[in-house]
């Protein structure tokens, strides 16, 4: 089953606050208000927090500035605008990004600290799996990240840009995927042919 987690906590809100209520109650009348408010915050923060994050979560792109979040619970089946049908079957909070447009997508991994990560060059039809916890995609599109950012975490900090093919080579015009390698190995080679030719010539003419 899929659910958009918007909709998911509004459901775990509207879930916890009877249960909030009916604690507050008890503990109210019997005339014990701190624990009426302690106990009551704590069940309800319990419960939504169950409810948030005790599931896997899939991100569907359909276009640039077009994706859709959803929380995923069991093994549901997405059918693609190419036809194919997937499984969304993940392990619990492992998260998914399924590209459901025409265009090429990419992950960029952007390193606040030293050190840098392999981007993900996503095709048409291509999934990528996080798969250390609710990882959750900071940037998208246009969005573009901060150059710094501050944290009191010790060592790198990576996050996650999810944007098109296109605007990722307008930032890193040098990157080389496999069919730009292609070439340039076959023009290299060209090259290389060129020059032995020519030193066969040059032998000859002396």
């Amino acid at each position: 089953m899929l659910i958009n987690v918007t909709l998911l906590i509004a459901i775990a809100i509207c879930i916890a606050l009877p249960v909030v209520y009916f604690i507050f109650r008890i503990f109210w009348k019997r005339k014990k208000k701190a624990a009426a408010f302690i106990t009551a915050g704590l069940a309800g923060t319990f419960i939504i927090t169950g409810i948030i994050m005790m599931n896997s979560r899939v991100y569907i792109v359909h276009a640039k500035n077009d994706y859709t979040y959803y929380a995923v619970y069991g093994s549901p089946e997405y059918k693609l605008r190419n036809g194919k049908t997937i499984s969304l079957d993940l392990k619990m909070q492992h998260v998914l990004v399924v590209n459901n447009s025409k265009e090429q997508m990419v992950i960029e991994f952007v390193v606040y600290g030293y050190g840098r990560s392999t981007d993900v060059l996503m095709e048409p039809g291509d999934t990528y799996e996080f798969e250390h916890g609710l990882t959750s995609i900071d940037y998208f599109f246009d969005n573009k990240p901060p150059r710094q950012i501050e944290t009191k975490k010790r060592g790198n900090v990576v996050k996650y840009w999810l944007r098109t093919k296109k605007d990722y080579d307008v930032d890193h015009p040098y990157s080389i995927d496999s069919d730009k390698l292609d070439q340039l190995r076959e023009k290299l080679k060209a090259l290389k042919n060129t020059d032995s030719v020519e030193e066969e010539e040059m032998e000859e003419e002396e």
